[in-house]
Formats: C-alpha cells, structure tokens, sequence
C-alpha cells in the first residue's frame, strides 16, 4: 500500500473517531437530568426556586409534587415525584423553548421525538399550521382555560396514539402543551396547578 493510501486511511480513521465522539457526547447532553438538592429551609427553597428553570421539590405533608419553574418564560406548574423535565432537548426554528417530560418508565430519559408531554413555546405560524392538521386529523375541538388564559383544546389520534393537546396565545408566541392520552392524569394535575408568574 502507497503512502497516499496510507494517509487517506489514517485521516478517515480519525474523521470516524470525531464521529463517534462528537455522537456520545450529543447523546450524553440530550439525556443528561439536572440534579438538584432538596431544600432544607425556606430561605434555600426560595434561592433555589428563583434560578431559571429549574426543578425543585416543594416539600409538602400530603403529597410527593415537584414544582418545575420558568423564570424567563414566567410559568410554573407541578407535577407527580417520578417524572422528570427537559429543557430545550431538539432544535427547531419554529421553538422558541421547549420542555419534554419524561415518565417514570423513561427512567429520566426524555425522547424528544416522541415525547409524552411537551410544553411548547412556538411561532404563531408554527401554531396554526400544528391546528391544521390537527383538525385534518378529526380533532375534537373545545375552549379551554389554564392559568386564567383562554385557549384551545384538540383530542385527536396520531400515528395511533391518542393524544391531547392545548394552545394557548403567550405574547408574541403560542404556547402548545400537548400529552399522550395514557397520562391524562398527569397531565390534568399540571394544568390544574399551571400559573403564569407576569
């Protein structure tokens, strides 16, 4: 074997490396999960629950909730001990910021493919376009009301999953929280605590 054919070889073998590197390291941040100390007092709940975006754990006598908070974006709902919250885990030029849920059984790997809750903040031509099709697909449409903002709410069926979905008019964007029917309970229990904090 000649030297170029040697050099070419050796180049491809490390542009394979870079590869495979570049992949378990794009991996590992895609389902990393944040771990965050349960706070002691009020005073270090309060620090902690004022960072943007965190999950905290709201210590209560009657119930295992968390509370996930969004200070840029100006939300917080809670939800059951067991799930976890992703930031921002795919890219989309429509997404202005994206939250995935992952189930326990996820084990607190969220996929951002087919997630079974997403929270949304969207372009409102992303938006109309996602109603769209929603309707094309047969949904049954009603009002729908979380944290004292009006919006809509779709039940349709995708890919064979039943799924149910709310938008909702958020400033300049929409906000889409959407859920596999399985997990309708979950799901009833972060819109029935959903509050916008502005």
């Amino acid at each position: 074997m000649n030297i170029v054919n040697k050099n070419w070889l050796l180049i491809l073998g490390i542009f394979i490396v870079i590869i495979v590197l570049s992949g378990a390291v794009f991996y590992e941040k895609l389902t990393e999960q944040r771990e965050i100390p349960s706070p002691q007092d009020e005073r270090a709940f309060q620090q902690t629950e004022a960072l943007f975006g965190q999950e905290v754990e709201r210590p209560t006598a009657t119930s295992s909730l968390k509370t996930y908070r969004n200070g840029q974006f100006g939300f917080e709902f809670q939800y059951p001990n067991g799930w976890t919250f992703h930031e921002n885990t795919f890219y989309s030029p429509f997404s202005e910021f994206n939250l995935v849920g992952a189930s326990p059984e996820e084990n607190g790997r969220p996929n951002p493919i087919a997630s079974p809750l997403l929270i949304n903040i969207v372009t409102p031509d992303f938006a109309d376009r996602a109603m769209i099709s929603k309707k094309n697909l047969g949904a049954t449409i009603g009002d729908f009301t979380v944290g004292g903002v009006r919006g809509k709410r779709y039940e349709y069926v995708f890919e064979g999953v039943s799924k149910i979905s709310i938008d909702l008019p958020f400033w300049e964007y929409r906000l889409l929280l959407s859920v596999d029917k399985e997990y309708e309970d979950v799901f009833n229990q972060i819109l029935s605590s959903f509050k916008f904090l502005y």
